[in-house]
């Protein structure tokens, strides 16, 4: 299984990552491969200021001692009248960090931002309850505050890695002045998760968008020059509480998150329909009893996304797994919809298995 999971889970080029110690945010740069420690050559632990003229060493004593907040102690080093060199950002990345890092810089990004109310009541009306929201970790991305977040993410794995975090930007002013940020459009903030419940992407349900404009797009760095997000399925955070022998599959991951909640089996989503071989290793290493491909009932007029469906179930029942397909009232778009109807017309109950 371990195989499977590791086709499953997002892929990256870049070499394993570790949490390292917490940095100073934009103005000191930790210690890396490719700019070690002036004062010990290290490559890991030790920061330097951005201007070069002091170093927080974490080997070799000299200068006052101090001790950081994770009760490390480091060595204040100052560089007077010695060679030093300004030290401009890391360029940002286009090989995308390890999963852990990602998970780590998103888990932060979550943890330094709140559900707004109105937000709140448009995941109630959707069919959750408080504590399906809550599991969900849904947030609120605002305009304001992007610095921060970034700063945040930066002091939490490091600017070497925070550099290949799809979201992470670097914004330069008129004046020259650089930092780091965090991009995306405002909205619903919606974790995309794997099978062990990593957090591998965040997409953002934007606000106002206009017709013919996508309303989910993933945190991204590829339009300012770094790493795209990986479009990768999602696995809905309780799927590991549920006991279940169906493995349902449609599109969205809000749209499963909804569905699983309110089915109490797992809903897995997709990135897009055309990413239905997925669904197929991952129904190889769950080995549900049956599969439903649940997608949405546009299908009837959009022969893309009926291929796709025909292609993922023949996928499916090729590899032996026995496959149904689910229909209901085209008058109820998703899945979630269909069972939220299910729910409200039969009080509080729903059971579409």
């Amino acid at each position: 299984m371990g195989a499977i999971k590791d086709q499953i889970a997002p892929t990256t080029g870049r070499g394993p990552w570790s949490p390292s110690a917490r940095s100073g945010g934009r103005d000191w740069i930790d210690a890396s491969p490719s700019r070690r420690c002036p004062v010990c050559g290290g490559d890991s632990w030790c920061q330097t200021h951005r201007e070069g003229a002091t170093v927080l060493c974490k080997r070799v004593a000299g200068g006052r001692e101090k001790e950081n907040r994770d009760g490390v102690t480091y060595y204040v080093h100052r560089l007077h009248g010695e060679v030093r060199e300004v030290m401009e950002p890391l360029p940002p990345s286009t090989e995308r960090a390890p999963v852990e890092a990602l998970d780590a810089a998103y888990q932060v990004v979550l943890r330094n931002l709140r559900l707004d109310p109105s937000d709140r009541e448009g995941l109630c009306r959707r069919g959750l309850n408080d504590q399906a929201i809550e599991a969900g970790g849904y947030r609120s991305l605002p305009i304001e505050g992007r610095a921060r977040l970034a700063k945040a993410v930066l002091e939490e794995v490091g600017e070497d890695a925070a550099r290949a975090i799809p979201g992470i930007v670097w914004k330069t002013a008129d004046d020259g002045h650089g930092w780091w940020s965090l991009g995306g459009s405002p909205g619903l903030l919606v974790p995309v998760r794997d099978l062990e419940g990593r957090i591998v992407a965040l997409k953002v349900r934007r606000r106002d968008v206009e017709a013919g404009q996508q309303r989910y797009l993933y945190l991204s760095s590829a339009r300012a020059g770094g790493a795209s997000a990986q479009a990768a399925l999602h696995v809905p955070v309780v799927h590991a509480r549920l006991d279940a022998p169906l493995l349902v599959v449609t599109e969205g991951e809000l749209k499963a998150d909804v569905a699983t909640h309110l089915l109490g089996a797992p809903v897995v989503g997709l990135p897009g329909v055309s990413s239905y071989a997925l669904a197929v290793l991952l129904a190889g290493a769950l080995q549900p009893r049956r599969v439903a491909v649940a997608f949405d009932m546009d299908r009837i007029g959009n022969r893309f996304v009926a291929r796709a469906a025909q292609q993922l179930v023949a996928a499916l029942r090729s590899a032996g797994h026995d496959t149904e397909v689910w229909r209901w009232n085209p008058a109820h778009k998703g899945v979630d919809d269909h069972l939220l109807a299910l729910r409200d017309a039969n009080n509080g109950v729903c059971d579409a298995r």
